[in-house]
């Protein structure tokens, strides 16, 4: 396989081992937080859509 430059680690759990992310692997799993996230804002009443407007 092809090398990549991975400047950012994450691990899943306190006590599991790191593991290196490429930048594009760390943006898509920010997109993923993002989402939910918004997700979550709707489900409280944060965002509400009018027709086709958000406000």
């Amino acid at each position: 396989g092809e090398l990549c430059q991975c400047d950012y680690r994450v691990r899943l759990g306190e006590n599991s081992q790191w593991w290196l992310l490429s930048s594009l692997a760390r943006n898509r799993i920010a997109a993923v937080c993002d989402f939910f996230t918004f997700i979550r804002h709707v489900q409280c009443g944060l965002v509400k859509i009018d027709g086709t407007k958000m406000i």
